[in-house]
This record gives structure tokens, sequence and C-alpha cells, in this order.
């Protein structure tokens, strides 16, 4: 098996994230990503035993809506809470810009982090 897939959510109840495999009994949860992340490793581990071939990669699918991601991303770049900004002050004045050509801005300013 080259990779098993988990849908990640956020709790809204109690807060943290829980995490499902898709097509596999494996659930966990975790006060945050990066305890996720290692909560769905050792459950993963913990299900495949030696005689199942145990996935190579293990893919974090975070489910969202826009206003989740839009505070989210706010919360992470500067840039982009400031590009959110400019676009909710051109939306109220009524001048808007195209979602792509948003998406590229965010795009171009990734790459420039990354280098």
């Amino acid at each position: 098996m080259s990779e098993i897939i988990f849908e990640v959510r956020e709790d809204e109840a109690d807060g943290g994230y829980t995490a499902s495999a898709l097509g596999y009994g494996i659930h966990t949860q975790g006060d945050t990503l990066e305890e996720l992340r290692a909560m769905v490793k050792d459950a993963v581990m913990c299900y495949f035993d030696e005689s199942m071939e145990v996935p190579k990669s293990i893919r974090l699918v975070l489910r969202m809506t826009g206003d989740e991601l839009e505070d989210y991303l706010e919360v992470r770049d500067p840039k982009v809470k400031a590009s959110i900004a400019a676009s909710r002050k051109d939306l109220a004045t009524g001048k808007t810009r195209p979602a792509g050509k948003l998406l590229a801005e965010l795009k171009k300013s990734a790459v420039r982090k990354t280098e």
C-alpha cells in the first residue's frame, strides 16, 4: 500500500482536531495539528500488524470552510492578513478583483518565502 488518507476536522465542541482514515477504522485526535500528526502516525502503526503492508505515506486532508481557511491564514501569515484586509476593503467600496488574481498574489508570496 502506498498511501493512507485521513480526513481532519477541527473539533468545535471540545477544541483540537480529529482524524479519520478513509476506508479504515482508524480514528484519533490531538489538541494541535502537530500533536495530531504524531497521533495519526502512532494509530497507523498500531492498526497495521506484521502480516499487513504498512502505508508508505500518510496524507492528512484538512476540511474547512472558506471562513475557517481565512482565519487560519490570517493567523499564520501577516501578508495574507493584509491581502485579505485589502480584499475586504475593495469589496466594501465596490472594487473587486478576480479570485485568480488574489490566488496568484498569494502563491507568489508563498514562493518568495520558500526561496
